[in-house]
């Protein structure tokens, strides 16, 4: 099978976010089980090259401007999705490659035009597409924006089938009537646990309780750092360590800076990281004993994930959808923007690290197992074979 993923973001060289990490995982994999995998990858002022990364061929590509179109669509949103659809669009059909499938994500909408060509084969990959980002960060679409949206949701509901890393997400977006069926095949995001194998075991960390990702208000910081002030009061060296940039304003400062006036305030001993490096963030998560997601939502979430690859127990709030993978086990779940309840789980494994480790071990191979990349690429090889069959199928009723 010829496969083609349509994806600005493909590491190393774009994205560092969950579409990047799925698709770097999912392709190799797939070349694995014998299938020819290509990337498209359309990103801005990127140089022409095509290259090898384990068997997938990756053509990288830049994003072409559409002269003028910013003095019809203002705004941040509307503008570069354009641009995507028809720079990969463009692109693709540059390449000649006639794929058998083609699998698109919801971010950016690239794989629009794909999605609207009649008897192709399109997948697409929900990840969390701007309606959701907006919604849970309290922001508003403003007109531009709406019609960001458009692009996004037309190219998903126009695909052949529909896939998501969570039941969570997909509820969620036919609850907002974004997605108009039901049928949503759920696939999680692969991840090969060996890469973590070097990451220093619980038992040789202090109590420190980790959170990866952007300071935002949909990744609730506040919570985690009210939770860590009333643990402090009987962990006298407990710490909090937050990795990850300002994700924008709250109370008209940024973010990072008034959560670190408000870990001051509560006499909450602080660490803040900046963007890190892969080397520094498998640091951090040595260091850890425990490690807190207690967004307001989250698709999935790598870090979930990862922490439990790394053998560390993962506290996360009801609105994340790794919980799927990691079990649905009351004392690791906590009610989003509770503090009290955070800090009451986070607790027992601050205190006795034998039962940081045991949980820690438990979540590591509940992820070994449904996360292997071979048995991801496997589910989505099948998702991709019935895509290729239902094409066949209206394009016999369309002939009759």
């Amino acid at each position: 099978m010829r496969i083609l993923f349509i994806t600005m973001e493909y590491p190393p060289d774009t994205g560092v976010g969950g579409i990047a990490f799925n698709i770097g995982g999912m392709a190799p994999a797939m070349v694995e089980l014998g299938h020819e995998v290509h990337v498209l990858s359309c990103w801005p002022d990127q140089a022409v090259r095509d290259v090898d990364d384990r068997g997938v061929h990756v053509h990288r590509r830049p994003r072409h401007r559409i002269p003028g179109l910013r003095k019809i669509l203002p705004g941040a949103n509307a503008v570069p999705r354009v641009e995507a659809v028809w720079s990969a669009w463009r692109e693709a059909r540059k390449l000649g490659l006639e794929p058998d499938v083609i699998n698109i994500p919801d971010y950016m909408g690239e794989g629009l035009f794909f999605s609207l060509t009649p008897g192709l084969p399109v997948v697409s990959y929900l990840h969390t597409p701007l309606r959701l980002i907006t919604e849970h960060n309290q922001r508003s679409l403003g007109w531009p924006g709406q019609i960001a949206d458009k692009i996004e949701r037309t190219s998903v509901r126009r695909s052949t089938i529909v896939t998501s890393t969570s039941q969570l997400l997909a509820d969620d977006l036919i609850a907002l009537g974004w997605l108009g069926r039901d049928e949503v095949r759920v696939i999680p995001a692969p991840l090969d646990v060996e890469r973590f194998a070097g990451v220093a075991p619980v038992a040789e960390s202090g109590p420190v309780v980790l959170v990866i990702g952007r300071v935002e208000p949909r990744k609730a910081p506040e919570v985690v750092v009210e939770a860590t002030a009333r643990l402090a009061e009987e962990i006298a060296d407990v710490e909090l360590v937050l990795v990850g940039g300002s994700g924008g304003v709250l109370n008209g400062r940024d973010h990072r800076e008034w959560v670190a006036s408000e870990a001051e305030r509560l006499g909450v001993r602080l660490t803040l990281v900046d963007h890190a490096n892969r080397e520094e963030i498998l640091r951090w998560y040595g260091r850890s004993r425990v490690v807190a997601v207690p967004s307001h939502f989250e698709s999935f979430s790598i870090t979930a994930v990862e922490a439990a690859a790394c053998g560390r127990p993962v506290v996360c709030s009801t609105r994340v959808g790794a919980r799927e993978v990691l079990g649905d086990d009351p004392e690791l779940t906590v009610p989003v923007g509770d503090p009290v309840a955070l800090a009451d789980r986070l607790r027992p494994f601050l205190l006795d690290p034998a039962r940081a480790e045991a949980t820690g071990k438990r979540l590591h191979d509940a992820v070994a197992e449904a996360c292997a990349p071979i048995r991801v690429a496997s589910k989505r090889i099948e998702v991709y074979e019935e895509a290729i069959e239902r094409e066949r199928h209206r394009g016999r009723r369309r002939r009759r």
